[in-house]
């Protein structure tokens, strides 16, 4: 589990999406969104309104909250489209 490299608190999956969306897309250390709110110099609860407007608008870094126990930051594949086969005649 990642760390927040300035106060070493736990992180939640949304803590480093909106680390990757607002500082870093390819970052490898964090901020928790108590850290990375006093890094821009803003209200805790600004972030937390930015992580649901970025859900709502579909980013991906944004996992959907997880079901069952099931870790929202888990990668699974995408359902694959059907092709139509197409038959020469």
């Amino acid at each position: 589990m990642s760390q927040c490299y300035q106060c070493q608190r736990p992180l939640v999956s949304d803590e480093i999406a909106i680390y990757r969306k607002m500082v870093d897309r390819g970052a490898g250390r964090f901020l928790c969104k108590t850290c990375l709110a006093a890094y821009f110099s803003v209200p805790e609860e600004l972030i937390e309104k930015k992580i649901e407007q970025f859900r709502r608008q579909g980013c991906l870094l944004f996992a959907a909250q997880p079901l069952n126990g099931e870790s929202a930051s888990k990668e699974t594949d995408p359902p694959q489209k059907e092709r139509k086969k197409h038959v020469n005649s």
